[in-house]
């Protein structure tokens, strides 16, 4: 029998603080990512499909005319759209000691990777009506979904409910460049998530929402730790380790480990 896939949450010091605490991690509402292209990719290769549709000759005058209504729907709605959906997701990746994931989620490399059993991950998940998904990276795959989204609404002319699935698709579907990432998202089901809280961000008010990380029995299972950059390795690793065995109703991990990450900003 295999062992059972690690899945890895960077964060910040504070970040594994406010986790241990609380036992739950903030997922985002999807249009205030730090990437601005989550969300347009998605609609640039619908957009570029539609496009081609509805200038080919092989096309009927009804499927040109939906075609072309579709891209006027994505114009009008794509603008305003982050004010009336909310879809949130959090991320992971299938890679615990990723120089681009310490940049991108700690500051300096000074963090942790947290890693969960993939399978803990699937019940907490659909406990709480989110889906737990791996990202594609194949353009050509993009590309075919996309193609089959617009196959099937055109077959029912609701080109409302094709921008309805882009929205659903966009958080599965990143650009080729981020491969590296080996990202993995839960996915909340509604797009309309409940009353989310609020942060401070970079130049903005960030909602978010709180998933859960406890089981059913309360108690809080993290597989791995991976500490991130830092000049004193040692320490840090004594410190968490102490921190997860002194927390209330978090069960120790099997191992913690050192970055390997051969970068220094000290």
């Amino acid at each position: 029998m295999s062992a059972p896939r690690i899945l890895y949450h960077y964060t910040a010091q504070d970040g594994l603080l406010g986790i241990i605490k609380s036992r739950c991690l903030w997922t985002t509402n999807i249009f205030y990512l730090n990437d601005s292209t989550e969300f347009n990719y998605a609609l640039e290769l619908a957009r570029a499909d539609l496009k081609e549709r509805s200038s080919g000759q092989a096309a009927r005058n009804e499927q040109k005319q939906f075609y072309e209504d579709a891209l006027k729907t994505l114009d009008s709605l794509a603008p305003i759209v982050s004010e009336a959906l909310s879809l949130h997701v959090g991320s992971f990746s299938a890679n615990p000691d990723s120089l681009s994931q310490w940049r991108a989620y700690t500051q300096n490399g000074i963090g942790f990777s947290l890693g969960f059993d993939e399978t803990y991950l699937q019940s907490l998940a659909k406990r709480q009506k989110y889906d737990l998904v791996e990202c594609a990276y194949d353009e050509i795959e993009h590309k075919r979904a996309i193609s089959a989204l617009i196959d099937e609404s055109a077959s029912t002319e609701d080109d409302l409910n094709l921008f309805h699935e882009l929205i659903r698709l966009s958080p599965r579907v990143k650009h080729p460049k981020f491969e590296e990432e080996k990202e993995w998202r839960i996915v909340s089901e509604d797009m309309g998530h409940g009353k989310p809280a609020f942060r401070a961000g970079k130049s903005m008010l960030i909602p978010y929402s709180e998933f859960k990380l406890d089981g059913e029995d309360g108690i809080l299972r993290i597989a791995e730790i991976c500490v991130g950059l830092t000049p004193h390795p040692q320490l840090a690793k004594a410190s968490v380790t102490e921190l997860i065995n002194r927390a209330d109703k978090v069960a120790p991990p099997k191992r913690v480990t050192v970055s390997g990450v051969p970068y220094r900003s000290w």
